[in-house]
C-alpha cells in the first residue's frame, strides 16, 4: 500500500522533529484517500514544495482555513481569529498518491524529501 511505504520511509523524519505524519489510532482504519505531512514551520514547507516541484514531483499545500475564504468577510471572520488553524494550514503538504504510483517512484519521492529536509 502506498501510504504504508510513505510511513515507513518518512518515520525517521518524524522522529527527528522535521515533520508529522497523520495519526492513525490503533482502534481505527484509514481509507487513505490521500496522505499529508505537517512540516515543522511554514518556511520549511515552502522550501519542500518549491524543490519538489522543480523535480516535477506533484505536491501541493492542501488545506486552507475556510474562514479565510472570500465568504469570511460576509461572516465577519478576520485573519488571526483562529491562529492554530492558520498555523497548521501553513505547514501541510499533500504527497503524490494515485493508483499507478510505482514503488520506485515512491522511494524516489521519499529520498528527495529526506534530502531536502535534512540539508
Amino acid at each position: 500500500m502506498i501510504c504504508n511505504r510513505y510511513y515507513k520511509g518518512l518515520t525517521n523524519l518524524e522522529e527527528e522533529g522535521l515533520l508529522r505524519l497523520p495519526l492513525i489510532l490503533s482502534y481505527s482504519k484509514s481509507n487513505f484517500h490521500m496522505l499529508y505531512i505537517i512540516l515543522k514551520n511554514e518556511s520549511l514547507r515552502n522550501k519542500l514544495l518549491n524543490q519538489l516541484k522543480q523535480l516535477k514531483i506533484g505536491v501541493v499545500f492542501h488545506y486552507i482555513a475556510l474562514y479565510l475564504s472570500p465568504m469570511r468577510l460576509k461572516l465577519g471572520y478576520n485573519k488571526g481569529d483562529f491562529p492554530l488553524t492558520e498555523d497548521l494550514s501553513n505547514r501541510i503538504v499533500r504527497l503524490p498518491m494515485y493508483y499507478e504510483l510505482s514503488n520506485s517512484k515512491i522511494n524516489y519521492i521519499i529520498k528527495k524529501i529526506k534530502e531536502i529536509l535534512q540539508s
